[in-house]
């Protein structure tokens, strides 16, 4: 009776230290999965970390391209102006030289005027005095 009691005793200690067993390996399976997704979830991390990083950097790089974009375009605007002032001036000069070209031309029709009158006032002048002295 006695070796029945220690036989059912050692039988439900080599049950417990299977289920023990068991149940370890269990636990040493799921800690391997946890520490599997930890890994995982912190690669999932890094990776949304250089995703946020990335996408900082490009939004910083286009507000770069846009600040210059605008500097250009402020550029080409006071270009534009300038060209517009330029082309102000010239009209203005064409005008100056205009008039100065048409008061050129009236003196210069004026001195015609003046030497064909002095000619025919010189030709007969001469014809005159060659004819009073001829006779």
């Amino acid at each position: 009776d006695n070796a029945q009691v220690r036989g059912d005793m050692a039988r439900t200690n080599v049950e417990r230290a299977l289920e023990l067993s068991r149940l370890t390996e269990q636990h040493s399976h799921d800690m391997k999965v946890l520490l599997e997704a930890n890994d995982a979830a912190v690669r999932e991390k890094d990776w949304f970390g250089s995703l946020y990083t990335t996408s900082r950097d490009a939004e910083r790089l286009l507000f770069k391209e846009k600040e210059a974009l605008v500097l250009e375009y402020e550029q080409l605007l006071h270009s534009e102006v300038q060209a517009a002032d330029d082309l102000v001036d010239l009209r203005d000069d064409n005008e100056s030289l205009t008039i100065e070209l048409d008061a050129v031309r009236a003196d210069l029709e004026r001195l015609q005027g003046l030497h064909l009158v002095g000619s025919s006032s010189l030709r007969t002048k001469t014809a005159t005095e060659g004819g009073e002295g001829g006779t």
